[in-house]
């Protein structure tokens, strides 16, 4: 069963703590996912708003030193884990037909742009081939998910989002506000919603709306079930029940076809995780927990990857 994990914050950590990505201290990391192959990850590219207050071309230089870091771990594991840059379809390919962990480069905060526009396709170009357009505060492209002032996506966003329409870069929903998100949902060619939950289950700002889900269901989206545990339950203890739930919330209101996973791997310490898993080593138990609960396998095979795999297959 292919597994396509949508989002993971891996190379900030391994970047920051100078530590290689089969280092088993990571939620994701390569030696634990070389059991489940062909597997692809989404890697983030994360940048915090810390790097982009003062000036936000640091976001931008910030960005390309993870991905200096990202190129030489790829090279340094790339044949002992049989691991590939996904960077095309025939790369996309190569991958399942040839049990490949693939990567997959996305970048979390349009505040790795900078001020210029161009920087996109040099982004594209480092093989980026996901972007978010804001984290969880406001930037240069629009309002993030905790806004005091949610005006929605700027002139120099949507000038953005035309130029990722261009290069055919996923946009990813997640952490915009709400005006931000329909100004989204309007203006772009091919979106996602990495590691989104369900807000009639868990209020809070970085849920989605029932109006919102249909919206991407609608633009033949996916949204991907986050396992940070204040995402999934307001209160008590968080277990692969409580994921299952937000996984069948999204599967009666708009169908199994638009629903993943998206872990947030690495981006959320492990204490905050649902109990039963502590990374990559057990996703595992989330076919078993979807079993369980009675979905087929087909459905099983769609939230494990097929979704993802449908979005990635058209581009």
């Amino acid at each position: 069963m292919l597994i396509i994990d949508s989002h993971a914050d891996t190379l900030e950590c391994a970047y920051d703590e100078k530590i290689s990505i089969d280092n088993k201290n990571l939620m994701f990391n390569l030696k634990d996912a070389n059991k489940y192959k062909p597997y692809i990850q989404f890697i983030s590219v994360f940048i915090d708003t810390k790097y982009i207050n003062n000036n936000v071309n640091k976001g931008y230089i910030r960005g390309n030193n993870i991905l200096d870091y990202f190129e030489y771990q790829y090279l340094k594991y790339k044949e002992e884990y049989n691991l590939l840059n996904i960077k095309s379809k025939e790369d996309l390919d190569d991958v399942i037909n040839n049990n490949k962990i693939g990567i997959i480069l996305s970048s979390e905060n349009g505040g790795i742009i900078g001020y210029d526009i161009k920087n996109i396709s040099k982004l594209y170009n480092r093989g980026i081939r996901v972007m978010g357009l804001t984290w969880n505060d406001d930037n240069l492209l629009g309002s993030g998910a905790y806004t005091k002032n949610d005006v929605g996506i700027t002139t120099f966003g949507k000038n953005c989002i035309e130029k990722m329409n261009e290069l055919n870069i996923i946009i990813d929903v997640s952490h915009l506000s709400y005006n931000s998100f329909f100004d989204t949902i309007d203006n772009a060619k091919y979106v996602i919603a990495s590691h989104s939950n369900i807000y009639n289950l868990c209020n809070t700002p970085r849920n989605l709306y029932d109006n919102q889900i249909k919206s991407i269901a609608k633009k033949d989206g996916v949204i991907g079930i986050c396992l940070y545990s204040k995402f999934l339950k307001e209160k008590g203890e968080v277990g692969l029940d409580d994921v299952i739930k937000h996984i069948a919330y999204i599967a009666d209101l708009v169908g199994v076809e638009y629903v993943g996973i998206g872990t947030d791997f690495d981006g959320i310490d492990k204490s905050f995780l649902p109990k039963e898993i502590n990374g990559v080593e057990n996703m595992d138990k989330i076919i078993f927990k979807l079993e369980e609960y009675g979905f087929a396998k087909n459905e099983i095979k769609k939230i494990m990857g097929d979704n993802y795999l449908r979005i990635l297959s058209k581009i």
